[in-house]
């Protein structure tokens, strides 16, 4: 992000939420990418529904504790596309989803996510597939416990990083541009 934009959107008349919301879904509203995670508090809640409408995004929350609330939020289709993939479908497998619905998936991924988040369980590090990482990033992620990899962006990259590096300037510039429309929007 640009020194002008982050002075801008500091001196800006936003709710955080929507410069949270900008700053972490761009590339979801965008369909560049599958799915984000959206951490609020708890106040914020009832903006997060208004937000999103008419922009194609679909959320759910995944858990809630203290003042926090954790969003998922995913472009529906592209989740179905990627269950669809027969090694995704016995990637999850061997963390316990099954009946490939998004709305089972989803119950199945909140329930362990509230157990790390609630609970102080395992981290579910099968997330990274539902934030639409390479299923080869994820499965050498768990494999080296999350060291020895190429690059470290929007996850640690493992394997096919100039693929990678494309992806990330498209997610920044997404990013950029969703945040000028809010300053935009804001001036007018």
């Amino acid at each position: 992000m640009s020194l002008e934009l982050m002075k801008a959107l500091q001196n800006a008349d936003f709710t955080k939420t929507s410069v949270r919301i900008a700053n972490h879904c761009a590339p979801v509203i965008d369909g560049l990418k599958v799915a984000n995670l959206l951490i609020l508090s708890r106040d914020s809640e009832d903006g997060v529904k208004d937000y999103f409408c008419n922009t194609g995004v679909s959320i759910y929350k995944l858990a809630s504790k203290d003042s926090k609330s954790i969003y998922y939020c995913y472009q529906k289709e592209m989740l179905k596309h990627l269950f669809c993939d027969k090694r995704v479908s016995c990637f999850l497998k061997t963390y316990g989803y099954y009946g490939f619905s998004v709305k089972k998936i989803l119950e199945h991924l909140a329930l362990r996510y509230q157990a790390h988040f609630e609970k102080g369980q395992g981290f579910p590090h099968e997330l990274g597939v539902f934030l639409g990482y390479p299923l080869s990033d994820v499965e050498a992620f768990i494999s080296h416990e999350g060291k020895d990899y190429l690059y470290c962006g929007y996850w640690k990259v493992y394997t096919n990083k100039e693929e990678a590096l494309k992806k990330f300037s498209l997610y920044d510039e997404s990013r950029q541009k969703a945040l000028s429309r809010l300053l935009d929007k804001q001036a007018s």
